[in-house]
């Protein structure tokens, strides 16, 4: 009877740990399961010939499917013919490195394109010199058209800006020129280039200069425009002739009300 109570406690004492071990791992793979199910991000595991084993539904929604739909399917599925050579050079970096980020141009089941951040990493599989590739996916279609459009509004905007007949210049906080146009620049004889980051009092006379750098720090201290002002002096390609000039100053906000 003692052996066999022995036997029984012993039993017991190993079988009890093995369950708690079991426990933690089911729920830890439950919490891995809802974090990645829940992720605002696509998720999709593929082995390395690129045969989808796992996706969340995020990813298989971006394309037009369930996650059902797309088990076993190969990661071409996603992509036509011509972004292929994209989706190839990416996979031959990621399996380089061991990481790849960057913008990729996927198709869905309806046909329609969009343009995808994805982020690839490898991951080591259960088997022996398994390898998988695990990828984030977003879609920043919405992104790279506000980008458009705003470089279509940057290119009008410099297009007017450069070839305006009065001179326009772009001078920051500490009054340095970031944007000049070629008809400022060139009642001085030089370029807009040799300009850009320079001071007014870097590059003209010093009565002329502290003239104009007076009203730009009235339009910063105040906030307010200085509109219709007058300026005279003379410029380094004419310096035996005084000019006269009106100008205007207007301050240019940023987003956050600076």
């Amino acid at each position: 009877l003692l052996a066999v109570a022995v036997g029984l406690w012993i039993a017991r004492s190993i079988t009890r740990p093995i369950r708690a071990l079991t426990e933690t791992a089911e729920e830890r793979q439950r919490l891995l399961s809802s974090v990645v199910e829940q992720s605002s991000a696509g998720i999709a595991i593929a082995d390395r010939e690129g045969n989808l084993l796992f996706l969340n539904k995020v990813f298989a929604a971006l394309h037009g499917y369930t996650p059902e739909e797309l088990k076993g399917e190969h990661l071409s599925i996603f992509h036509t013919a011509d972004q292929m050579p994209a989706v190839e050079a990416a996979n031959r970096e990621l399996q380089e490195t061991g990481e790849f980020s960057g913008e990729i141009d996927h198709v869905r089941r309806d046909g329609s394109v969009f343009t995808g951040h994805v982020r690839n990493s490898i991951i080591r599989g259960e088997a022996a010199n398994q390898t998988l590739m695990v990828s984030t996916l977003r879609d920043v279609s919405e992104r790279k058209r506000w980008e458009a459009r705003l470089a279509e509004k940057q290119a009008q905007l410099d297009a007017f800006f450069n070839s305006a007949q009065a001179g326009m210049v772009v001078f920051d906080e500490e009054l340095r020129i970031q944007q000049i146009n070629h008809a400022a620049a060139a009642f001085t004889g030089m370029t807009a280039d040799e300009f850009l980051g320079k001071r007014i009092s870097d590059m003209l006379p010093e009565q002329l200069a502290s003239q104009i750098e007076a009203s730009l720090r009235r339009v910063l201290e105040t906030g307010q425009p200085d509109e219709y002002g007058e300026v005279s002096g003379r410029i380094p390609n004419q310096p035996g002739v005084t000019h006269h000039w009106t100008h205007s100053h207007f301050p240019i906000r940023a987003q956050d009300g600076r």
